[in-house]
């Protein structure tokens, strides 16, 4: 298969999802927005599951706006996915975690080529959807977090993740949220846990984690880290 049909595949099914019907309970809340930095857009922000039960898969869509309030079109994968199955154009991008319980956030970074939005940004609206899980997920339990910064301005982050089951986490990752001073959300990172037998943590396992030489992005201090553990699937 070449390259550019695999990667028409992932957009088409990426596009399905960020095209599935809002969900009760789904409350973005905005970071640091940038209109252009480095020839790019950038929205951060966090989804917040208000609701009783845990969804999956949580997103958001994001509309560019001129400065007279009206949509900018824009091309990117996702879109030209959409356009292939016929269905209304909305671009967006999927939130860090795969797995969202009630009371819990899901942080995103969702980033565009200025060359690629059909105008000049000057505002956006951004919903957020999700869907129902389809199986119980295993809960992650995290532990002993510690947030190290360097004399040189770099973070350093660990701690221990969990497996509380029931199940088995397949593909595990830790995401990470860096906060400036004012609780905005700057950048989202992802940790992956090597080392683990079939790329699985099993039902009552536990690992160490850390990430280190985390910079501050864009140039803004980073006052606070945050962390979540999650899933890529589920056994």
């Amino acid at each position: 298969m070449k390259m550019r049909e695999f990667a028409l595949m992932v957009a088409m099914a990426t596009a399905l999802t960020l095209s599935q019907p809002a969900r009760a309970g789904l409350e973005v809340l905005e970071g640091h927005v940038s209109y252009k930095h480095l020839d790019m857009a950038r929205v951060a922000g966090l989804i917040q599951n208000t609701g009783s039960e845990p969804v999956c898969a949580p997103q958001v869509q994001v509309q560019w706006l001129d400065a007279a309030g009206k949509p900018l079109g824009v091309r990117s994968v996702v879109t030209l996915a959409q356009s292939e199955l016929g269905r209304a154009q909305a671009d967006g991008v999927m939130a860090q975690r795969r797995y969202l319980p009630p009371g819990e956030a899901a942080v995103f970074t969702y980033r565009r080529d200025l060359r690629k939005i059909n105008g000049t940004p000057a505002g956006h609206r951004i919903t957020a959807s999700a869907r129902a899980c389809a199986r119980p997920q295993p809960r992650l339990e995290m532990a002993g977090l510690t947030h190290q910064t360097s004399k040189t301005g770099f973070h350093q982050v660990e701690g221990q993740v969990r497996n509380a089951g029931p199940g088995h986490c397949l593909k595990p990752l830790i995401v990470l949220g860096l906060f400036d001073a004012q609780d905005k959300l700057l950048e989202s990172e992802v940790v992956r846990l090597p080392g683990l037998h079939e790329d699985r943590l099993a039902a009552g396992a536990g690992t160490p984690f850390s990430r280190r030489s985390l910079p501050n992005p864009m140039g803004l201090e980073v006052a606070k880290i945050r962390a979540w553990p999650d899933c890529g699937g589920v056994e």
